[in-house]
């Protein structure tokens, strides 16, 4: 990645200077595109932005700040969607000119592209056939999915290195700790944080501070996403760490983000961790074996970690957690297959395309991933989003068997098995704040540390 002089960090300042007037002022919002453009003119004209620097702001933006909603009627606006709207484009204008995408970068720019191209036939058809309204709500989705492949392919291009990935990751457990700590005062309402933050991040759902942790989000089960997310990365960091300092910072992130996804009350947040760790461990020692001694202090202090997160988060938390053994009386969980046989009603009635879109018509809280996906855009745009998760894991595995149990195609493969659980009762794919940040580490992984084992090998 390209380091000079610090452009963007101008457009940043500008834009958390207008945020909060931006509530009230309108005008602004086109006097700070004007500004992005501006800027990104100037970069145009040899004035190289620091791309590791930017991404690093943008997962700042991304995970603490909240939303901004201008209208009622008109989705949110994220801060961090100004510097991506208005510079990734050029970015990757620039460095698309140095054929800079490897094999793997385009072959998961294909299958994005191709996702894309039947969602909108699958559009086409709910409007000309099915008779579907469509609204402003619809082409917010398609700018939103756009938007995703945008940041993959400007930050796959601009050259990554494995140096960039490890800055980033560690960056994103730096900028969750902030997050998390934000949520546990706003959980307990330590110094009043429930009434200081929590109708910043929660709005209208003020009244749920105090119910579940929601960090800086407003949904504890997305929440819960994010956090697995780093406590994925924590461990393998920890498993692999070899300076006694770093350790220490791993422990820590791993025990503290370990609480914190049982304070969320997620079920499938936990199950989805449980079980994807179990597969990181056994991953682990595929290369390992020897080191199987150095997980046993590890499980402690998962078990005690758990174990203080079930102290703290209170009876209700507990009670919710422990409720989904028993279907029979899990109410959400018997609302949610209510809701997910009504929309495979409507699966059925168009099987092959599905209905676009269509947010005029139908809810867009489902539950499941998949189910909405194919709903949407049926059984054929239903396959091609599955490769967006499943290509990315068949190379993140396959370079992990490779070299013998690298650590960073360990956290891929680990990371997008617990995304594709959790997506069973969640909505990780159309969470921006999550996928924001996803699409920036995935981008970094596939456009370097792919290409830089393909390069080891022809050496050897």
């Amino acid at each position: 990645m390209r380091s000079g002089k610090y452009a963007f960090i101008i457009l940043l300042s500008v834009a958390f200077i207008a945020i909060p007037i931006l509530l009230n002022n309108y005008l602004l919002i086109v006097i700070l595109f004007v500004g992005a453009v501006s800027l990104s003119y100037i970069f145009i004209n040899n004035l190289i932005i620091n791309i590791r620097e930017l991404l690093i702001i943008i997962i700042g933006l991304s995970i603490i700040l909240p939303g901004i909603q201008l209208t009622p009627s008109f989705p949110e606006i994220r801060p961090e969607e100004f510097l991506i709207y208005s510079l990734f484009p050029f970015i990757f204008l620039h460095n698309i000119t140095s054929n800079s995408l490897n094999e793997h970068s385009l072959k998961f720019t294909k299958y994005y592209l191709l996702f894309l191209f039947l969602a909108m036939v699958s559009t086409i058809y709910g409007v000309q056939i099915l008779n579907v309204n469509t609204g402003s709500r619809d082409m917010v989705e398609f700018i939103k999915m756009g938007k995703y492949l945008l940041i993959f392919l400007a930050v796959a291009s601009s050259n990554p290195t494995e140096r960039d990935l490890k800055i980033l990751l560690n960056t994103f457990l730096v900028v969750m700790i902030f997050s998390a700590t934000i949520g546990i005062l706003q959980f307990y309402n330590i110094f009043g944080f429930s009434s200081l933050t929590g109708p910043i991040y929660l709005g209208e759902k003020i009244f749920k501070v105090n119910e579940r942790l929601t960090g800086t989000f407003t949904n504890p089960n997305s929440y819960s996403v994010v956090l697995g997310f780093s406590i994925i990365i924590s461990l393998v960091q920890l498993l692999t760490e070899k300076t006694h300092n770093r350790k220490l910072f791993y422990v820590f992130t791993l025990g503290f983000f370990s609480i914190c996804i049982l304070i969320t009350g997620s079920r499938t947040g936990l199950a989805a961790i449980l079980f994807s760790l179990i597969i990181l461990l056994l991953l682990f020692l595929r290369f390992n074996i020897k080191n199987i001694k150095s997980i046993i202090p590890i499980i402690v202090l998962l078990g005690v970690s758990f174990t203080v997160g079930v102290y703290y988060a209170g009876q209700d938390i507990v009670s919710r957690l422990s409720s989904g053994v028993n279907f029979l009386e899990n109410e959400s969980l018997l609302m949610r297959i209510y809701a997910w046989y009504l929309n495979i009603q409507l699966i059925i009635q168009s099987p092959i395309l599905g209905w676009g879109p269509a947010k005029e018509m139908f809810t867009t809280v489902v539950d499941n991933e998949y189910i909405l996906i194919v709903r949407r855009y049926g059984i054929v745009g239903g396959l091609a989003f599955m490769m967006i998760y499943f290509y990315p894991l068949w190379v993140s595995f396959k370079n992990f068997i490779q070299s013998k149990g690298d650590k960073y195609a360990l956290i891929f493969t680990v990371t997008i098995v617990f995304f594709l659980i959790s997506n069973l009762t969640n909505s990780v794919y159309n969470h921006i704040q999550t996928m924001d940040t996803w699409f920036i580490i995935l981008g970094v992984y596939l456009g370097m540390f792919v290409k830089n084992i393909t390069d080891k090998k022809t050496q050897d």
